[in-house]
């Protein structure tokens, strides 16, 4: 039982560091769009990664920033993307 604990420790830790290391690599346009949305303080405030990267995803899959393949990746999001 111990090591489960342990291990349930260490993965939250790592997806914390995650958080850290995906916020790092945003462009600060792509942050700004982030820190607009309405779940941004909650996601934050727990640094969770899975729901970062499911808004940055979304930011730069539907071309909210911009990107020069914002085509590319719309047509990708409407098969692979679920909000």
């Amino acid at each position: 039982m111990g090591d489960y604990i342990k291990s349930g420790k260490v993965l939250k830790g790592n997806l914390q560091n995650l958080y850290s290391a995906l916020i790092s690599l945003c462009n600060t346009e792509v942050k700004n769009q982030i820190k607009a949305l309405l779940e941004y303080k909650e996601f934050d405030k727990k640094l969770d990664s899975m729901r970062l990267l499911k808004a940055i995803k979304k930011t730069i899959y539907s071309g909210g920033s911009v990107n020069l393949h914002a085509k590319q990746y719309k047509a990708m999001a409407h098969f692979s993307f679920r909000a």
